[in-house]
C-alpha cells in the first residue's frame, strides 16, 4: 500500500506545480489585472457552493512584498469540521485529502484536459487501481498520519494510512492484493490482515468496516488507532482551526515529526551555506518553528495558505521580514528576465513571467503574534487564461523529456557496443561460431545483434532465455518478444510495443547493418565520423529481436527513416549522441552511414 502513499504525493506535487505555474496567462488586452480589479472579480469574492463568505476582515493587517494590501478575500468553508476520529496522541503530523471532491473539481478536469495522453491519470488512478484495487475516484477522504521521520537509513515510519470511501462495498480483494494475506484474523466486526515476518509486503490492513480501511507500518500503532483514538489532542484541534473537513487538503505538522539528529543536520547544511546578509538568521528561525500548516481549496478559484507557528512573536516577525525579502528578490529577477528574456526561452515561458508578477503581488503575510501565514487566492478567470500556454509548456516540457530519456537509451546501447567489444574483440554482428554466440543458417542471422547485448544492459536473465540455435520468430523465441527491455523502447513509441526504433543503418560499408565480422580497426574514418544507429521513425520500427534493421536509399537516405519529424538523433560510433536538423543534406548522411569513405565531416552547422 506504499504504492497509494506515493501515488498520492504525486496528485499533491501535480497540485503544488500547478500553482507555481500557474503566471502563464492570455495575451488578451482587455483581459483585467488581478492588482487592481481584485473586489470587482465576482469569482474571487463569491462564495462557491460549499461557502458562505469572506472570513478575512480587511482591516487586520496585511501586508505584501510591494507594501500594498491585495482586494481579494480567503473563501470562507462550512466551518462544520469534526474531530478526526482516527487521531491518537501519537501523531506528530497529518495529510487529509478530500480525494473524490478532488478529483471531480473543475480544476482537476481542466487539467486532465490538457493531459492528452493521460499519463497523469495512468498515474493516479489507472496503475493506483492495477496495483492495489484502489479507485482513488471513490475516496471520500485520505488520511496520513505520523509520528516521526526515520532518524536512520534502515528505520521505517511510523504511519497510519486510513482510506474512507463514499460507498459500502467488499474490501476482501483490496486487503489481499496489499498485504499478500489470503484468510483474515476477525476481531469483532473488524478483519485484520497481517503479513508474515519477512514477507515482502509491508504494511498491515484492517477493514474496520465496509467503508473504511487503515494501513498502517506499525501493528501496535494500528490497533491502537482503531480501538483507542484520542479527539483531544494538538494536532487534532489544528486540523479542526483550519476546517479540514471543507478543504481539498490539509496538511499539519509540529517539529516533534522531525528526530532531534535530523534537525541537527539540517541546521548544519544551512549554517554551511552563503545566504545573503538578508537571510543570515535563517538556522535560528528553522530551530525555533513548533508547527507547520497547509491548505488548498479549489473553490473554484485555487486559494492557498501556508501557516508557520514559532516559539516566540519575535522569530515569527524575523521569518516574515525574509519571506518578505525573498519575494522582492525574485519579483526583481523575474522583472528583469521579462524585460530581457533569454534567447532560447519558450515562447509559452516569455508569456508566463508577467503574469506571474501579476501573481506575486496577490501575496497576502500576515502576522497573529507567533503565527505567520502567507496565502494567495488565483481566480477562476485567471486559472482558464493560462490553461493554453500551460498546455503548450507542458507539451515542450514532455517532447524535452523524451528527447532527453531517448538520448540516453542510445547512449546505454552505444557503451553496451563497447562493452561486448571488450569481450568479444568483434561488434555483435557477423556469424560467430566460436562458443556458439552469433549463429547464421543459410547466410542469415537467426536473431538480432540486440540479442546478444542483453547481458551488457544488465538483462542476462532474459538473455539466457533465448535459443540462440533457434530462429527470432521461432515459436519459443517469439514468446520473448513482448519482454522487450526498456533501454529499446523509444519514449514516443506506444505503451506495450515490442517494436524498436533505435536501428542500425543497413548499406554499403555499414557497422551494425554488416553481415561479416567487424571491428573498430575496420573504421577507418574514424568513430566519430561514423553512425552506429539513428533513430527512426514509427512507421520503420522492427520487432526488436527479428534480425533486421534500416536499408537506407542512398540517394535519398533520409527518407528511408520514415516519418521522425525535424531532428535526426544518431548515435555514433565513439559512443556519442547527437541530434541534427533534418535539413542535413544526402551526401553528409552517406558519409555518416559509410565507415570507410575517407570523409571528415563537420556536424556543427547541422546540430538541433
Amino acid at each position: 500500500m506504499l504504492h497509494s502513499q506515493k501515488h498520492l504525493s504525486l496528485l499533491f506535487a501535480g497540485i503544488f506545480a500547478l500553482l507555481l505555474l500557474s503566471g502563464c496567462g492570455s495575451d488578451d488586452e482587455n483581459q483585467q489585472d488581478p492588482v487592481d480589479n481584485g473586489a470587482a472579480d465576482q469569482s474571487a469574492n463569491e462564495p462557491a457552493d460549499n461557502q458562505q463568505g469572506p472570513t478575512t476582515d480587511p482591516s487586520e493587517p496585511t501586508t505584501t512584498a510591494a507594501g500594498s494590501t491585495p482586494s481579494w478575500k480567503a473563501p470562507t468553508t462550512a466551518g462544520d469540521s469534526a474531530t478526526h476520529p482516527f487521531v491518537t496522541e501519537d501523531f506528530h503530523a497529518a495529510i487529509i485529502v478530500h480525494a473524490k471532491s478532488l478529483y471531480e473539481s473543475k480544476l482537476m478536469k481542466q487539467v486532465l484536459a490538457l493531459d492528452t495522453e493521460g499519463a497523469f491519470e495512468d498515474a493516479m488512478v489507472v496503475s493506483l487501481n492495477r496495483e492495489t484495487g484502489v479507485d482513488i475516484r471513490g475516496v471520500e477522504r485520505y488520511s496520513l498520519f505520523t509520528k516521526s521521520l526515520p532518524g536512520g537509513p534502515r528505520e521505517i515510519p511510523s504511519v497510519v494510512m486510513i482510506l474512507e470511501f463514499s460507498e459500502a462495498a467488499d474490501r476482501s480483494d483490496i486487503a489481499q492484493k496489499t498485504t499478500g494475506v489470503e484468510t483474515a484474523q476477525e476481531d469483532g466486526e473488524m478483519k485484520w490482515y497481517i503479513p508474515e515476518e519477512g514477507s515482502r509486503y509491508e504494511m498491515v490492513l484492517c477493514i474496520v468496516n465496509d467503508k473504511t480501511l487503515v494501513y498502517s507500518t506499525d501493528l501496535a500503532l494500528a490497533k491502537k488507532t482503531v480501538t483507542a483514538p484520542a479527539a483531544d489532542t494538538p494536532l487534532n484541534k489544528r486540523l479542526v482551526e483550519l476546517d479540514y473537513s471543507n478543504q481539498h487538503i490539509t496538511m499539519v505538522g509540529s517539529n516533534a515529526i522531525f528526530p532531534p539528529a535530523l534537525m541537527a543536520e539540517m541546521q548544519e547544511e544551512l549554517g554551511e551555506e552563503s545566504l545573503p546578509p538578508a537571510f543570515s538568521d535563517i538556522t535560528d528561525v528553522i530551530a525555533q518553528v513548533t508547527g507547520v500548516s497547509g491548505v488548498l481549496n479549489l473553490s473554484p478559484d485555487i486559494y492557498l495558505q501556508l501557516g508557520v507557528e514559532t516559539t516566540s512573536a519575535e522569530t515569527t516577525t524575523k521569518l516574515k521580514t525574509m519571506t518578505n525579502d525573498a519575494l522582492v528578490m525574485v519579483k526583481t529577477t523575474l522583472g528583469a528576465v521579462a524585460l530581457i528574456p533569454p534567447q532560447d526561452m519558450p515562447e509559452a515561458i516569455k508569456k508566463m513571467i508577467p503574469e506571474v508578477l501579476k501573481l506575486l503581488a496577490q501575496l497576502k503575510l500576515e502576522q497573529q503574534e507567533k503565527q505567520f501565514e502567507i496565502a494567495i487566492r488565483i481566480p477562476e478567470t485567471t486559472l482558464a487564461s493560462f490553461m493554453e500556454p500551460l498546455s503548450v509548456s507542458i507539451t515542450e516540457a514532455r517532447n524535452a523529456a523524451r528527447s532527453m530519456q531517448g538520448m540516453n537509451n542510445m547512449k546505454q546501447i552505444g557503451l553496451a557496443v563497447h562493452n561486448f567489444y571488450e569481450v568479444y574483440k568483434r561488434f555483435p554482428v557477423g556469424e560467430f561460431p566460436e562458443g556458439g554466440l552469433i549463429k547464421y543458417k543459410d547466410g542469415k542471422p537467426l536473431l538480432s545483434w540486440r540479442v546478444y547485448l542483453l547481458p551488457f544492459i544488465e538483462q542476462q536473465p532474459l538473455f539466457s532465455k533465448f535459443k540462440l540455435d533457434e530462429p527470432w520468430d521461432s515459436p519459443h523465441n517469439l514468446a520473448l518478444l513482448d519482454e522487450m527491455p526498456d533501454v529499446y523502447k523509444s519514449p514516443s513509441s506506444a505503451d506495450g510495443t515490442n517494436k524498436t526504433r533505435y536501428l542500425a543503418p543497413v548499406g554499403p560499408s555499414s557497422i551494425l547493418g554488416e553481415k561479416t565480422k567487424i571491428g573498430f580497426r575496420d573504421i577507418l574514418d574514424g568513430t566519430s565520423n561514423t553512425a552506429m544507429l539513428v533513430e527512426a521513425g514509427e512507421d520503420k520500427a522492427i520487432a526488436w529481436t527479428k534480425p533486421e534493421d534500416l536499408t537506407y536509399d542512398t540517394k535519398n537516405p533520409l527518407s528511408s527513416l520514415g516519418k521522425i519529424g525535424d531532428s535526426l538523433t544518431i548515435l555514433m560510433a565513439d559512443g556519442s549522441v547527437h541530434k541534427l536538423k533534418t535539413t542535413i543534406d544526402a551526401a553528409t548522411l552517406l558519409n555518416l552511414f559509410q565507415r570507410n569513405d575517407g570523409n571528415i565531416i563537420n556536424l556543427d552547422r547541422f546540430r538541433d
